[in-house]
């Protein structure tokens, strides 16, 4: 057994997923997330309809949300999907550390704008008028 699995976190961490996930957004929160004993530290928490656990919102993952949801304020993100997974190549206090990271659904990045399909070429002076005009 490992001993992540020993220690009980009130918050997500990455050795909670087994891949990414799907989820959907219950509520975001401020709140206190020090370690007993230690000074307030106040954060947004993401909670999700999928799972118990919250996620702490550090400011790459807020960014990360804004983007994806198209909108800077958070009760325009609840109800809506998100992706969450593991990333293992964080830079943190000069270590290279896995983390938790948000990014938009297969779905909503196939929604991007459809690039325009050139037109089979020698045609587009066919169909131009011979005719000048002035």
């Amino acid at each position: 057994m490992k001993v992540s699995h020993l220690t009980q976190s009130k918050y997500l961490k990455h050795q909670d997923l087994d891949g990414p996930k799907l989820l959907t957004v219950r509520g975001i929160k401020l709140e206190n997330v020090a370690f007993k004993g230690e000074p307030e530290e106040k954060k947004g928490v993401m909670y999700f309809e999928e799972l118990d656990k919250g996620l702490v919102l550090n400011k790459t993952n807020l960014k990360l949300a804004e983007k994806v949801f198209d909108s800077d304020d958070t009760d325009d993100w609840i109800g809506r999907q998100i992706v969450l997974y593991v990333r293992d190549d964080i830079e943190y206090a000069g270590e290279i550390v896995s983390g938790l990271r948000l990014r938009a659904s297969k779905m909503k990045q196939q929604e991007e704008p459809r690039r325009v399909k050139d037109k089979p070429s020698g045609t587009a002076f066919d169909e131009m008028d011979s005719d000048v005009p002035f």
